[in-house]
């Protein structure tokens, strides 16, 4: 899979009432077939907005990956 883009999106999302704003990373992955793609997902652990940082580096545009684990994010 090749990276297309990775971005840092803040958002904010309701907890005990409260709104919560935090960070994830989000990549745009694709095949060596045009067609087949999927989203790559990290989410800011701990607010170390640092790591998430060296994350983005690590999978920086026009890298390339292979992955052998595949697991669908429960997003709500």
């Amino acid at each position: 899979m090749k990276i297309l883009r990775s971005d840092i999106i803040e958002y904010t999302y309701k907890y005990e009432g409260k709104d919560i704003t935090t960070k994830k990373l989000q990549v745009l992955l694709q095949s060596h077939i045009p067609e087949q793609y999927c989203l790559g997902l990290a989410r800011m652990q701990k607010k170390d907005a640092k790591e998430l940082k060296q994350q983005q580096q690590k999978f920086c545009v026009g890298s390339s990956w292979k992955f052998t684990k595949v697991q669908l994010m429960n997003e709500k």
